[in-house]
């Protein structure tokens, strides 16, 4: 493959290249919030502040985000056959209401035992900082699926400013950096004036899309329930079997490591609203140049940078954390090709949820949630925080492996069979 055919590439796809571009710019603001944020609290603080993150994480998972990817599958199909989101719109807003409902409910019950996981009284940041997310939530998908994305990533961006602003300049503790950020994603409403209203309209309850929509959903709990074991059973298993220092050093290596490889899930975002087309309207063209031409390039486009962090992990840590974080470059180094990996296989997300596949996809999501748990059991004692990082790319590789196989098996059957009607 030549270098000129992938410059040529990166030329026919400007939106998307103006997209990565916001995406990077998104990134690189998250990047110095959390380095700010190292830089202002203690190592224990800091360590308190990722058992925050992760209970975040818990709460907005099982509170709204199952549902948040509804508008941009179901929405962009419904908009294709009548031209609004209502319907896909409206029920989604029944199910959060009802989720909402439930999780304030938990919330109340459980909120001094949380007080104490967390080892400081912080618990009642946490929920105002999910109900607030809400919003933010609701608006980065809608602009997503009507195919906004410049939008999109402002509103991500703008949400992150103030709260950089505000925490560079000042001295902080750790409860003024829970108010920063809350404060930051009040933000987000000054977006509301960009949303189309004809795209929701009065209320419209379909029978047939709201089951579509709950069943997605609850799928999405299953799967979320993996993603957040993921994402933060790590810090789990490192605070049981080490320290929380030992948690804040290698929460500096996964954020890093998150910071690079969430960037991935923008192609997702990105292509679902054309996946989600060219499947409606059997175009097999589309689905062969997204699939076996753009996955390709833009891999390959990426080995670069995912190289550059293997070899220089050390100097990364130390040039941004400081000597005392050093034991954080090893780990980052294994989640480096964890992250070059998710490059290839965030397609899958594709061909899953826009066949309507979605129950099989969080089952391999559960399966890699199982797996990097027990991994993680069976490397940390040993291996310390560097056994999080093998445990998380094992069962990454075990789990999305099987996964791509049987994806690109029955995209590759669909193809042929969009060949045959076109004949």
């Amino acid at each position: 493959m030549s270098i000129k055919k992938v410059w040529n590439f990166i030329l026919q796809k400007k939106e998307l290249t103006d997209y990565v571009i916001f995406k990077m710019l998104d990134m690189l603001i998250a990047f110095y919030l959390n380095w700010i944020i190292v830089r202002k609290l203690s190592e224990y603080d800091y360590g308190v502040y990722s058992i925050v993150l992760t209970v975040l994480g818990l709460l907005t998972t099982f509170g709204f985000a199952w549902t948040s990817s509804s508008l941009l599958y179901f929405g962009v199909e419904e908009k294709v056959k009548y031209g609004t989101l209502t319907r896909t719109f409206w029920a989604r807003n029944i199910i959060l209401g009802v989720t909402y409902f439930f999780v304030s409910v938990l919330f109340l019950i459980f909120h001094k035992r949380l007080d104490i996981y967390i080892s400081k009284p912080l618990s009642i940041y946490l929920f105002i900082w999910m109900s607030i997310k809400i919003l933010t939530d609701y608006l980065i998908g809608y602009f997503l699926a009507v195919e906004k994305r410049k939008i999109s990533v402002s509103i991500s961006i703008s949400t992150k400013i103030l709260a950089v602003i505000l925490i560079t300049l000042k001295a902080v503790s750790l409860k003024m950096v829970l108010v920063y950020c809350i404060l930051s994603e009040l933000i987000s409403l000054i977006w509301i004036f960009k949303v189309d209203k004809y795209d929701f309209g009065k209320f419209v309850f379909d029978k047939k899309i709201f089951k579509t929509v709950l069943s997605f959903g609850l799928w999405q709990i299953f799967g979320f329930s993996g993603i957040y074991l993921i994402n933060f059973g790590d810090n789990i298993v490192i605070k049981h079997f080490l320290s929380l220092e030992d948690v804040g050093i290698y929460n500096i290596a996964y954020k890093l490591y998150a910071g690079v490889a969430g960037f991935c899930y923008l192609l997702s975002s990105y292509f679902a609203p054309k996946v989600t087309k060219a499947i409606s309207l059997r175009d097999g063209k589309s689905l062969k140049s997204i699939f076996y031409r753009d996955r390709i390039y833009i891999f390959l486009l990426l080995l670069i940078p995912h190289i550059l962090v293997i070899f220089f992990s050390k100097n990364i840590v130390i040039l941004f954390f400081g000597d005392s974080y050093i034991n954080a470059a090893y780990p980052l180094q294994i989640l480096a090709i964890n992250s070059l990996l998710k490059y290839y296989t965030v397609f899958n997300i594709l061909i899953y949820n826009c066949f309507k596949k979605y129950s099989t996809m969080q089952s391999f999501n559960i399966l890699q949630a199982v797996l990097n748990i027990v991994f993680d059991i069976l490397f940390i004692p040993y291996l310390g925080i560097a056994g999080a990082a093998f445990g998380t790319l094992t069962s990454f590789v075990v789990s999305t492996g099987i996964e791509t196989i049987y994806g690109n098996l029955y995209l590759k059957n669909f193809i042929k069979s969009c060949s045959k009607t076109n004949i």
